[in-house]
């Protein structure tokens, strides 16, 4: 039997995979489960957590940034539209449109 090489077989190689992506909000739902399980001072930590994500600086600015930039955009759309309808309304738009169909 060994002759058809059913006696000694070779270890598959272990596989050690680290990944490069950390997730914040997966960390701190593991340290809140955690937290969960502690008692008291799970309780204090929790708290804790808790009044620190509601004051994060860096979410509310993201936020501010977000609308600034919405209205950055509406306000340029308007004045596009703006142009826009004034250029189709004006004389030498109507006179290219004219020499373009033929009629004078």
């Amino acid at each position: 039997m060994a002759l058809f090489g059913f006696g000694h077989r070779p270890k598959p190689l272990g596989f050690e995979y680290t990944p490069l992506y950390y997730d914040p909000e997966n960390e701190e739902k593991k340290s809140r489960l955690a937290a969960r399980s502690g008692g008291i001072e799970g309780m204090k930590d929790r708290i804790k957590s808790g009044l620190r994500s509601k004051s994060n600086p860096s979410r509310n600015s993201y936020r501010a940034q977000t609308r600034q930039s919405n209205i950055r955009l509406i306000l340029i759309l308007g004045v596009l539209l703006v142009v826009f309808y004034l250029f189709l309304r004006s004389n030498a738009f109507i006179g290219f449109l004219e020499a373009m169909s033929g009629h004078k």
